[in-house]
């Protein structure tokens, strides 16, 4: 039978060998740097590589790092001014993207034909399952540069035809599936984000839309 310590993960043979080990003082609990990928079990060994200053100087830099991050996407800036530039830019950084394409790989007929799925930045900083639905047929991320700063974009469709019918007709569709938020607007849907994505990108890929 095979017999592993707990703290060092050493196996062995032998039941007799592996009580003698736990009983010996060789296996203790590992010491270990956070900065560095360094470990190990003795004492004397861990001080002497946490007061070097090669660790000093990173631990500094880690913590540094730390104090100029970015809120949202836990980016590392050197300085208070980098961290200002990102935080203003016109487009926040935590958007989150995923361009799916129709399963069959078809060329859209019409260029830049979009649906997508977004959660505005109120819903955002109160942790809403609340979510809006739109269409566009601008290139890239155009369209979302209207928006405040602070939206997140969970999904963007390609639609395999005009998406102005396949918006009309998607939100007809989610309202007999989830709670339509009319105080927001007729698009704006609350309800699970996975199942919500799911019915989206479905929706927007069949064919009968056209």
């Amino acid at each position: 039978m095979c017999n592993q310590c707990d703290r060092c993960m050493r196996t062995f043979d032998s039941a007799e060998i592996y009580e003698k080990h736990v009983k010996s003082n060789r296996c203790k609990t590992p010491y270990t740097c956070e900065v560095y990928d360094y470990c190990t079990n003795r004492k004397d060994n861990y001080e002497k590589h946490m007061n070097s200053q090669k660790c000093k100087d990173k631990q500094k830099t880690a913590e540094k790092k730390k104090l100029y991050a970015c809120p949202d996407c836990q980016k590392p800036f050197r300085d208070n001014y980098l961290l200002s530039r990102h935080l203003n830019r016109k487009v926040p950084c935590n958007v989150v993207v995923r361009t799916i394409y129709p399963k069959n790989n078809k060329i859209d007929t019409i260029q830049h034909n979009y649906i997508y799925l977004l959660q505005d930045r109120t819903s955002v900083k109160l942790n809403d399952n609340i979510y809006k639905i739109g269409k566009t047929k601008q290139s890239n991320l155009k369209r979302f540069t209207n928006y405040p700063k602070g939206y997140r974009v969970l999904l963007l469709v390609t639609c395999v035809s005009d998406c102005d019918i396949v918006e009309s007709k998607l939100i007809e569709f989610i309202k007999r599936k989830y709670i339509q938020i009319e105080e927001y607007g007729r698009e704006y849907f609350q309800g699970n984000i996975e199942c919500m994505m799911k019915d989206v990108f479905e929706f927007a890929n069949r064919p009968e839309q056209t």
